[in-house]
């Protein structure tokens, strides 16, 4: 039952960066297949409330899974093969067809920092989620 538990908050965790990441790698090709014009704010928008959104639903169910539990640090790891999974899942399903598709190469740079940066989230929210429940315990 744990197990489940951990795997359906690292699901969270990995659909929450997965979908910011596409967001912000494809950008140009959201453009193009929609016909839409500079979408560059709107999409710093959608991440800003996805990773929003991540934040409060993930410290709700860490809080309430794993009030005391140690085991909540696993959280930091465990959500990368769940994400590299919809990354090959997402780039079998929709290829770059068209040259002018591929995103730029600073772009991976800041993918892979964010994705660098993203168990130190993850440990904070952990932390957070600790200090509270130390706190609800006096």
């Amino acid at each position: 039952m744990l197990f489940l538990k951990l795997s359906g908050v690292s699901f969270i965790y990995a659909i929450s960066l997965f979908l910011q990441v596409e967001l912000f790698v494809n950008q140009y090709r959201i453009e193009k297949y929609f016909d839409l014009g500079d979408l560059g704010g709107t999409i710093s928008w959608v991440n800003f409330l996805i990773f929003i959104m991540t934040t409060i639903i993930c410290y709700y169910f860490t809080h309430r899974l794993f009030f005391e539990k140690k085991v909540k640090y696993v959280l930091s790891i465990l959500w990368i093969p769940i994400f590299v999974s919809f990354i090959k899942i997402f780039a079998n399903a929709y290829p770059i067809t068209d040259q002018n598709d591929t995103p730029l190469p600073g772009i991976g740079l800041l993918v892979l920092l964010y994705i660098m940066a993203y168990p130190v989230y993850i440990i904070f929210i952990n932390v957070i989620v600790s200090l509270r429940s130390k706190k609800q315990m006096k």
